[in-house]
């Protein structure tokens, strides 16, 4: 016979984490909606070139890294795409081109470790590209401190950077400033992020919860429930006291009789 407090149990223990179910979908649609409706827009981080009195296209930008742990890179990119029509093994949207950084006391550090152009066909950005439907090519790296060989530069310095072609001429250029990028997204998301976390919590201890009632339900079944004990009676007679005749001593009962007589 099962038993039947087991039995109970388990039910009651899967029936609550079913019940638990109901407000976890709920906040898990709650936070996706949330994500999926998130005020993010990634051409604001999109930087043109400007042009200066010598008619040389230029941007100036201040590396940031507050936590010192690093910053995701500028990506510089061109109009064109990444093809490679006469076959050389560089991608025709820049072909030739060449990277000129000055920082903010006017020193070139095209030579140092700041930024460069990934070009050929075998290494390039493609794979990594911000937006394929703004038909610009991510041509290069600049400030990357995120890698294991860092690009050198400083925190809080001004950089400006300019692109050439193979003639000297200035040619324009859009960077996109992907670690700010990044940070706004996460906090455009951050809320919709929350949910899906508590949610997810959630849902992984109510399926534990119902796996844990099934086991107890299961496990009531195939237990009986326990017996009442048993109680032994034991009659004693109310006369244990009284005077008995033994014939052996006194003789019979008649005898007595007979000597009132």
């Amino acid at each position: 016979m099962a038993n039947r407090a087991v039995l109970i149990t388990g039910a009651v223990v899967c029936l609550g984490s079913m019940l638990l179910l109901v407000p976890t979908t709920l906040m898990a649609s709650d936070g996706v909606k949330e994500i999926g409706d998130a005020d993010f827009d990634i051409s604001s981080f999109y930087y043109g070139s400007e042009t200066t009195n010598e008619d040389v296209y230029q941007f100036t930008f201040e590396y940031v890294d507050d936590d010192n742990l690093g910053s995701l890179p500028w990506v510089l990119m061109v109009q064109g795409n990444y093809s490679d029509d006469d076959e050389d093994g560089d991608l025709d949207a820049c072909q030739n081109l060449v990277l000129v950084v000055h920082d903010e006391l006017g020193a070139n550090l095209s030579d140092d470790d700041i930024g460069a152009i990934y070009c050929t066909r075998e290494k390039n950005l493609s794979s990594q590209d911000i937006d394929p439907g703004d038909r610009l090519a991510d041509i290069g790296l600049i400030c990357d401190t995120l890698e294991e060989e860092p690009d050198e530069c400083q925190t809080g310095m001004k950089y400006t950077v300019s692109l050439y072609d193979e003639n000297g001429t200035s040619v324009p250029f859009t960077l996109y400033d992907s670690d700010a990028s990044a940070i706004a997204f996460m906090d455009s998301i951050a809320g919709g992020l929350f949910s899906v976390s508590i949610a997810g919590l959630t849902g992984f201890m109510s399926c534990c919860g119902l796996l844990l009632g099934a086991i107890i339900f299961m496990f009531g079944l195939f237990i009986g429930t326990p017996l009442p004990t048993e109680n032994v009676f034991v009659y004693e007679s109310p006369n244990d006291d009284s005077t008995s005749v033994d014939s052996n001593e006194t003789g019979e009962w008649w005898d007595e009789v007979e000597k009132k007589d």
